[in-house]
């Protein structure tokens, strides 16, 4: 699956088989080059807690999802790597997902990381997912669930001017950023996020209805101990 699936704004200027050339940094370069210089790699992928956060609990987790967003490679989402990533079902931009654990555990963090997958252009958006629905149940039946809206830091737009002064190529580089969340002390057996919100603009859903989907990298829980004042 390629890093960056680029849009060519006026695609009659490129001849086939020759090399685009674009501006990157005042130099003329290759298109392939400049993908190179400014894509990240597995390795710029990484989220090293703070010693006081303790293991990272999602580790444990069973992960499902709703049949309909497709389950193959769901366990991508919780295996540790930021780098590998779970793209639901073509056409299902909105999966439900749940961790599920055997036993309680009590978090206080939650960490995504949401690096893109595929793009439809800059003008179509991509798959990250974009809004995610909280809701944790707590182990206590007589207390209510824990519901939160939160918004994700995605994959960042970018154009080359071509060296020939005219048109430009424009791309997706993939976000290796994570979101950092705090939450109230929480103990549970099941945390559920629905996404209710991708990346993928109003022309991507109208000129690929049955390809839109959503994507996500990484789900990690931590429980942060009070510290004293």
């Amino acid at each position: 699956m390629p890093k960056l699936l680029p849009l060519l704004l006026l695609p009659f200027l490129l001849v086939a088989g020759e090399p685009v050339l674009v501006l990157l940094d005042g130099d003329t370069v290759e298109l392939d080059s400049a993908l190179a210089r400014l894509c990240p790699d597995s390795s710029d992928f990484v989220f090293e807690p703070p010693e006081s956060w303790g293991e990272n609990l999602a580790l444990s987790a069973s992960v499902t999802v709703d049949s309909a967003a497709y389950q193959p490679g769901i366990e991508a989402l919780t295996d540790g790597d930021p780098w590998t990533a779970w793209s639901s079902k073509p056409g299902i931009e909105k999966p439900v997902i749940e961790l599920s654990f055997e036993q309680p555990v009590e978090f206080n963090r939650l960490v995504i990381f949401n690096r893109h997958t595929h793009a439809w252009g800059t003008a179509g958006g991509n798959n990250a997912a974009r809004r995610i629905r909280l809701q944790v149940d707590p182990s206590a039946e007589d207390s209510e669930a824990y519901v939160r809206e939160i918004e994700l830091t995605g994959p960042v737009p970018l154009c080359l001017r071509q060296a020939s002064g005219v048109g430009q190529v424009c791309f997706f580089i993939q976000d290796t950023s994570h979101d950092v969340f705090e939450l109230p002390d929480l103990e549970s057996r099941h945390l559920t996020l629905e996404v209710t919100g991708t990346s993928v603009q109003d022309i991507g859903r109208e000129t690929w209805p049955e390809q839109v989907n959503c994507a996500l990298s990484e789900v990690m829980l931590f429980y942060v101990p009070p510290t004293d004042s």
